[in-house]
């Protein structure tokens, strides 16, 4: 099934935004931003998605704290959980090992140990 224009433009504004701004992200913020209301971008994620607006804004955020691990080696986790908004480090840990199967430190070092990655 196609997204809609509507999903498309709420997954390009959450998409387009820096790591920072993605941390202080919320979904009100973006129903404000794009002149929406909360009860419509959570029925279109529901139906188009399969999950919630909130969900979907956390999945990016881990997404992202992925590229961070793999690219900044001095950045710690405590930082990255800072940087993308989430309430405290060991609830970070526990979506990034629930998406990705292993704690972020782990993937770290995963990362580093691959042929070509110098970090």
């Amino acid at each position: 099934m196609a997204k809609s224009e509507f999903i498309e433009n709420v997954i390009k504004f959450i998409l387009s935004r820096s790591d920072d701004e993605l941390g202080e992200l919320t979904i009100e913020k973006v129903t404000y931003t794009l002149k929406t209301s909360r009860s419509h971008i959570y029925h279109a994620f529901h139906d188009e998605m399969n999950m919630t607006p909130a969900q979907y804004l956390s999945k990016i955020k881990i997404l992202r704290s992925a590229v961070l691990l793999e690219t900044d080696s001095l950045i710690t986790i405590k930082k990255i959980s800072q940087k993308l908004g989430f309430s405290n480090s060991e609830y970070f840990i526990k979506l990034f090992k629930q998406h990705f199967g292993t704690t972020p430190g782990k993937y770290r070092e995963f990362i580093h140990l691959l042929p070509g990655k110098d970090l």
